[in-house]
């Protein structure tokens, strides 16, 4: 995986502050940054829905064999069945976005593994 780097403008004040804050917690300055910024992705968009379109490259082969079913069924007439036809099908859907889940309950494939990726960078060494 690649690394860049994100930058934030605070005053020298704040700057100062937040050193403090991190070395009476026995934390590297970097490493509260990080997780500070971790954590204000989760919850910032706890409650707000969003949707990001993927990339051809971000699907995983399982998605794109699934995505070739579907096309077929499509194809040989799916959307005439009824219900009880649909589900004897193979066909399965595959979600073209990534969303942080807040709707219908789903998996958060957004904002929950970018955080997870942050935190981890964050603790190691």
């Amino acid at each position: 995986m690649t690394f860049t780097t994100i930058s934030i403008k605070v005053s020298a004040a704040d700057k100062e502050m937040l050193e403090r804050i991190a070395k009476s917690q026995d934390r590297r300055f970097n490493d509260l940054v990080q997780i500070l910024f971790s954590e204000g992705l989760e919850y910032f968009y706890c409650e707000e829905v969003v949707h990001v379109k993927k990339k051809e490259s971000e699907f995983t082969e399982q998605e794109i064999g699934q995505k070739l079913v579907n096309d077929d069924l499509i194809a040989a007439g799916y959307y005439q069945l009824s219900q009880a036809e649909r589900k004897a099908t193979d066909y399965k859907h595959v979600d073209s976005h990534f969303h942080n889940g807040t709707c219908c309950n789903d998996k958060d494939t957004l904002i929950a593994p970018i955080v997870e990726r942050i935190k981890a960078f964050a603790v190691s060494d």
